[in-house]
């Protein structure tokens, strides 16, 4: 069985460069040559299955009828895979660097405690205009706020759900839609704005103030909204067709210079 997954430890990677855990060697108390041979052992059990005749993948390509030969051409893309690192309990792991961030910032909390967190904070954020945070909470604070002054732009029952089903309090889903809403209605998005302020005492964590544009003691003048440009009436199907087409120019006839 090959399981193509990540590896459970991300610190351990970063650390050691090896994952480490009851399902893997023990890659600290190895040797150099332990550490070679713990390395090759996937390819040389597929190597092996490959003599018996018992293994051969479809991308490879024909398989060829001398067995020296089809290990040969194996190795070539064995070495231009990612490196297979043995586990046990015979399964394989796809060890491939991955970065550290996919989609969001995990924040060294789980997803319970981290979703929880932020809808407290960005109903702070709609409550008070400006909260000082992190700086890697505040990155994502300003991406939800974004979305929620968004959503009361939008104006719709569906939207008001969406928002009543992430912030917190009866007023701060009233402000949304009603005093942000109309304050932002010529704006296109970037309706927060994230100052660096200091380095905590204590973690050295870069802090940062996020607030509002567009209001009153705001920390920074906000540049004006760009005007958006006028709505075109919208083309009938067949109008639209006819100006999409685009035709070929007229062949040109080459000279040559036997008619000159």
């Amino acid at each position: 069985m090959v399981a193509i997954t990540s590896p459970p430890d991300l610190q351990s990677i970063l650390r050691e460069g090896l994952p480490v855990g009851p399902g893997f060697p023990n890659w600290r108390l190895s040797s150099p040559q332990q550490l070679e041979i713990l390395i090759n052992l996937p390819i040389l059990g597929i190597c092996k299955e490959i003599s018996k005749g018992n293994f051969w993948f479809g991308a490879w390509g024909d398989e060829p009828d001398n067995p020296e030969e089809a290990i040969a051409l194996v190795k070539q893309f064995m070495n231009k895979a990612p490196v297979l690192v043995p586990i046990y309990r015979h399964s394989l792991l796809c060890f491939i660097s991955i970065s550290a961030m996919t989609k969001f910032r995990k924040l060294g909390r789980p997803t319970g405690h981290r979703m929880s967190m932020l809808r407290t904070m960005v109903s702070q954020l709609v409550k008070h205009e400006r909260i000082e945070t992190t700086v890697a909470k505040a990155k994502e604070i300003r991406r939800l706020a974004d979305n929620m002054v968004q959503l009361g732009k939008e104006g719709s029952l569906c939207a008001a759900r969406r928002a009543a089903a992430f912030v917190r309090g009866d007023d701060v889903i009233h402000k949304i839609f009603t005093e942000l809403a109309y304050r932002y209605k010529d704006r296109a998005g970037g309706y927060t704005r994230l100052l660096r302020t200091r380095i905590r005492v204590g973690d050295a964590a870069p802090m940062a103030y996020i607030e509002f544009i567009d209001r009153e003691n705001e920390l920074r003048q906000s540049k004006p909204a760009t005007p958006q440009p006028p709505q075109r009436a919208p083309l009938d199907p067949w109008t639209r067709s006819r100006l999409c087409k685009q035709f070929a120019p007229p062949k040109e006839d080459k000279i040559s210079d036997s008619d000159i």
